[in-house]
């Protein structure tokens, strides 16, 4: 539901930042573009993260199944899932020049540095814990698959099915935007 959530707050302002320009005279105009950026910034973090704690919560119902209780879990996770992700933003509008969000072209981070620190390593870093519990779970999945009966192995492969689509839907809906 929280990825759900996130994921249409990114569709809904990709469509005015895409038609937004940073070349603008008006400082309100300014400050929209610095806000919209901001936001933009915000909810691509958060639907990268909200994808991580679903591949989390898929590893603790295919490989840890026995003693997972996590006390005020749903708590947790919306600290990591929206908190977490607004650190960046922050970072940006901190130590960014323009208000961290005008650039040339369009209203998106203006520091390359800063693009990299508050964008594309957390986003790097998400993917490769979310390919490494997939892993886990595949290994878990192949490896309950030969000590079942050969009734169940049909079932096993379901579960192998399902956690594929999942991971595939998961993140093409998050590099389909573009």
């Amino acid at each position: 539901m929280m990825l759900c959530l996130s994921i249409l707050f990114v569709n809904c302002l990709y469509i005015p930042f895409s038609l937004t320009q940073s070349n603008l005279s008006n400082i309100k105009q300014k400050i929209f573009c610095s806000i919209l950026g901001f936001f933009l910034h915000y909810f691509f973090l958060t639907s990268f993260m909200w994808m991580l704690i679903m591949a989390i919560i898929q590893y603790i119902h295919f490989v840890r199944i026995f003693n997972t209780h996590i006390s005020h879990f749903f708590i947790k996770t919306c600290i990591v899932g929206w908190i977490v992700p607004f650190i960046f933003p922050c970072f940006v509008v901190l130590f960014g020049t323009n208000g961290g969000y005008i650039g040339e072209y369009r209203c998106w981070i203006n520091n390359q540095f800063l693009l990299y620190l508050t964008f594309v390593i957390p986003i790097a870093i998400i993917i490769i814990f979310n390919l490494i519990l997939f892993g886990f779970i595949l290994k878990s999945i192949f490896h309950h698959n030969t000590i079942v009966l050969s009734y169940q192995k049909n079932h096993s492969k379901l579960q192998m099915g399902a956690a594929l689509c999942c991971f595939v839907s998961i993140g093409k809906s998050l590099f389909l935007r573009n």
